[in-house]
This record gives structure tokens, sequence and C-alpha cells, in this order.
């Protein structure tokens, strides 16, 4: 666990929360480094269909084996600090 009250600003804080989730998401379902375009869908609560939306668009990160495409697990949680901290203009 960390201890927020020893970090010095925003940036620290966000990278201390982001580490413990990535943490808790070990622990529950191993070491896994990507998730599948319906696991980032579960994630976020949204359908597939955006997924593969957002897989198309600058910025989202994505990789495409062939036909599969994968969501590598730390630019995603990252992608997600950024698109909640700052001004997207397209959003979810």
């Amino acid at each position: 666990m960390f201890e927020i009250n020893n970090l010095s600003n925003e940036d620290e804080i966000r990278g201390a929360i982001l580490q413990a989730i990535i943490g808790l998401m070990q622990q529950e379902h191993g070491l896994k480094l990507t998730l599948s375009v319906h696991q980032a869908a579960d994630a976020l609560g949204v359908n597939h269909l955006k997924i593969y939306d957002l897989c198309r668009t600058a910025g989202f990160p994505s990789i495409k084996f062939g036909n599969r495409i994968v969501i590598p697990v730390i630019q995603f949680l990252e992608w997600i600090d950024k698109e909640s901290w700052g001004s997207s203009s397209e959003g979810l």
C-alpha cells in the first residue's frame, strides 16, 4: 500500500494511485500485460464497438496483431488518467 501523505504533488499522487491499481489488477487477475477489446469495454463500462472506434483515434493505446487488437494495460490506465484529468474534446 502507499502513503498518500508522503507525496508532494499531484503527479506523484496520481502515479501512486496508478501503481496501486496495477498492483490490485495483478493480484486479482495475475500478470497480464494486455486487455482484449471486450475487457477494455467492460473496464470502461462502454460497448465494445466504442473501443474499436477509440482504437482508430490518435492517442488511444492499442496494438494490432493481424485481425486481433489488444490494449496494453499500463498505457490504457495512463490514457484513462490523462482523459479524466485533462480536457479532451472527444471524450467517451
